[in-house]
């Protein structure tokens, strides 16, 4: 299974233009990170791969297919998509919540069945959140939802998933262990594409990347070529550096500006 992005440019009316010329392809088992700003067109950028908006420019296909040409059941079959927040209209039990996941794979009214519901306890124990099973949605955490909301793409079993800024709503440990997981899922031979606000874990996933600006311009690279200090620092208008740390054999990023401006402050 392979997702192109062909040339695809998103605007809200004649006169904002948010994107442009986004192009880039992604393979089953890699995994591909969208760096940007706020307001850059990331979250809009995985909606219209998701199908849920129509690029003004473009054409978004898999395996050479164009999405719309494509009903949506058949693209939620392939590309399943975690939203940075998702709202429940309802209370449902998370094993409830988590089986909704098999609704393409289901005819109109008909129920999931036991190995629907095997499917779904089994991913939420090898998520480490089968204690949340008989949790309503809607008293979680944020980010107990947002690991019950992948739990669910998993079990809708896709070739693609996109997640927007996944490790949003975790604290520290957890966004290591997201880390980890969709390191993991991509070892299972899910393609994952991420969007992330941080240049940390982009560096850590390594694979592609591609960095969207504000002027809505695409650029992107291998992360070892496109991950530079200039780079970096133009997208977010601050000094950043990156070191190299033998004792985690890889290189991080700071913020120069950030720790000098602190150390006058002290």
């Amino acid at each position: 299974m392979k997702l192109e992005i062909k040339d695809v440019s998103f605007s809200y009316g004649k006169d904002r233009i948010l994107f442009k010329n986004v192009s880039f392809t992604l393979d089953k088992g890699r995994i591909f990170s969208v760096l940007g700003a706020n307001g850059a067109g990331k979250s809009t950028l995985l909606k219209c791969i998701a199908n849920l908006l129509r690029p003004c420019r473009g054409e978004i296909c898999l395996d050479g297919v164009s999405l719309h040409r494509m009903e949506q059941r058949e693209v939620a079959r392939k590309i399943g998509y975690v939203p940075q927040t998702h709202t429940a209209a309802y209370g449902y039990l998370v094993r409830d919540f988590v089986v909704m996941g098999r609704a393409p794979y289901l005819r109109a009214f008909e129920k999931p069945s036991g190995e629907d519901y095997r499917m779904a306890e089994e991913v939420l124990e090898e998520m480490e959140i089968i204690h949340l099973a008989d949790r309503p949605y809607t008293e979680l955490s944020g980010g107990e939802a947002q690991k019950v909301m992948i739990a669910r793409t998993i079990v809708q079993q896709p070739d693609i998933i996109l997640m927007d800024e996944p490790t949003n709503h975790l604290d520290y440990g957890n966004q290591m262990r997201m880390m980890k997981m969709i390191m993991k899922l991509a070892g299972k031979g899910f393609g994952i594409l991420m969007t992330s606000h941080m240049p940390d874990h982009v560096l850590l996933l390594e694979g592609e990347v591609g960095i969207l600006n504000d002027e809505g311009e695409f650029i992107t690279g291998k992360a070892a070529d496109i991950m530079t200090e200039d780079n970096l620092s133009r997208l977010y208008r601050a000094k950043l550096d990156l070191v190299f740390m033998e004792e985690l054999n890889r290189k991080i990023c700071i913020c120069k500006d950030v720790c000098d401006d602190y150390r006058e402050i002290v």
